[in-house]
């Protein structure tokens, strides 16, 4: 883990180019102290992840901090009435699963966040990019984007996204929608009431207190061919007028000219050649 860059809270926004190297992951904190009014996750402003032109991940940090609560099994905000201010919000370099994809930045691309907080400030503090390096293999670049559903009132949404070889969709705001129903690439994959989503992505996730933030996972069985497709049908029964918050995450290829049985493949022989070699390990002591 290395200390990339970092302003302070008074500077509201950074644009910071990459380095070269092979990432596994960036981590950003957002640490200082609070006023009379403490911070909320909201307050943490946005995360654009640009390479070559196009953004990868362009979404509010309070998505990517409570991913991380998720992710992690405990909270990672903290913010006390004039006392400390401490976010850490993760970005791995490939789903959340893979520790074998890593992001190669070399002499050919221009990598770059952008990020703003306006709502930080009139607080003292900095925001830290930490570079986290690992070895792997570049060969899928994992996205995020939103997509929000806007009700006027109580009764049924539905709509349809294509979005190719979407992996997972995250969902905020869950209070004002009394069941959910997705269909991917025809077939029916969820069904239910809203507490019991959530209560089901808590339990996946195996976090210590329920979250605010539902994670639908197509992808259980981590083969990346079960991914591919690109329709996604949802439908929303909404019980009041509201911004229902979602979010869509899915896997673009590196090398487009692969294919996901291509890229299972090698990672899959990865897998294999790791357990091989742990074998011989255990076998020599």
């Amino acid at each position: 883990m290395k200390l990339l860059y970092s302003v302070p809270f008074s500077n509201r926004s950074l644009t910071f180019f990459l380095p070269k190297g092979l990432y596994g992951a960036f981590a950003i904190v957002y640490r200082g102290t609070n006023g009379t009014t403490p911070k909320n996750r909201k307050d943490l402003g946005n995360v654009n992840l640009v390479w070559n032109g196009t953004s990868i991940i362009n979404v509010d940090a309070e998505l990517l901090s409570l991913l991380a609560d998720l992710k992690a099994g405990y909270s990672t905000f903290q913010s006390i009435t004039e006392s400390i201010l401490n976010a850490m919000i993760y970005i791995p370099c490939g789903t959340y699963e893979d520790n074998k994809n890593a992001y190669l930045i070399d002499d050919t691309t221009k990598v770059y966040f952008k990020l703003d907080f306006p709502n930080l400030a009139n607080i003292n503090g900095n925001v830290y990019i930490y570079g986290i390096e690992r070895l792997g293999v570049h060969n899928y670049f994992y996205n995020i984007l939103s997509r929000f559903v806007v009700s006027g009132g109580a009764g049924t949404l539905s709509d349809v996204q294509y979005i190719s070889n979407a992996r997972e969709m995250f969902i905020k705001n869950l209070s004002i929608i009394n069941s959910i129903q997705i269909q991917k690439d025809k077939q029916l994959v969820l069904d239910a009431l809203t507490p019991d989503v959530l209560a089901l992505s808590d339990f996946e996730n195996q976090v210590e207190a329920s979250s605010s933030l539902a994670i639908i996972n197509f992808n259980k069985s981590n083969d990346v061919r079960e991914i591919v497709g690109n329709e996604i049908i949802y439908k929303y029964v909404f019980n009041t007028s509201g911004t229902l918050e979602q979010y869509f995450a899915f896997i673009t290829f590196n090398n487009p000219s692969k294919s996901a049985n291509v890229v299972q493949s090698t990672i899959s022989k990865r897998i294999v050649d790791a357990t091989q070699q742990a074998k011989s390990s255990l076998a020599v002591d």
